[in-house]
């Protein structure tokens, strides 16, 4: 069932939930928009719930993790087992998304808004659609930047615990993950 990007709660309780008591199940698409925006706490919490008990994996990713948590504590024996493992997530693609402004120059500023654009034809650029880095920022919906993720991890944590890390293609000036792979001994970085 194709939806509109932010439709409200009266889109979802007239068009979609008539669609899924009459078919049992109903696919939306596309689906990348959180469906707690301006609602009741309540539904929120209906919403949180009903994902949990509803979204599962599939077979073969729930064995692969299975496999992964065996192996991460297998291979952390000189820490008792215990590991940490991170998933750095700081693509093109999120960056852009989240509107928020990192130590980048101009340059990367320009970078961001085409990427916004290719990515999202004209949804930042409408009337009365304001952007606000600063907020987004403060209200904690901007990914963390390397540099940020390496504050959070406590020096002694290296010693307690083997700690991979998986870092995804990343770009721009303020992306540099030399520093956070010396840091990290098990950091894999993927290009």
């Amino acid at each position: 069932m194709r939806t509109k990007a932010f439709s409200s709660q009266s889109y979802y309780l007239e068009k979609v939930l008539p669609k899924l008591l009459e078919l049992g199940a109903v696919r939306i698409a596309p689906f990348s928009n959180r469906l707690a925006n301006s609602v009741p706490s309540n539904i929120n919490a209906l919403r949180c719930l009903a994902n949990y008990e509803a979204l599962r994996f599939s077979e073969p990713i729930r064995i692969l993790a299975d496999n992964m948590v065996d192996r991460m504590i297998k291979k952390s024996a000189l820490t008792g087992g215990k590991y940490m493992s991170v998933h750095l997530r700081f693509e093109e693609d999120m960056v852009a998304f989240s509107c928020c402004i990192y130590d980048g120059d101009w340059k990367e500023n320009i970078a961001m808004e085409n990427a916004r654009e290719r990515g999202w034809r004209g949804k930042f650029r409408r009337p009365g659609r304001v952007i606000n880095p600063e907020a987004n920022r403060r209200n904690g919906r901007c990914p963390l930047a390397p540099i940020e993720v390496e504050m959070l991890v406590p020096r002694n944590c290296f010693e307690y615990a083997r700690i991979a890390t998986l870092l995804g293609p990343v770009r721009g000036t303020v992306t540099n993950f030399s520093k956070l792979s010396k840091d990290i001994l098990n950091c894999y970085i993927q290009e």
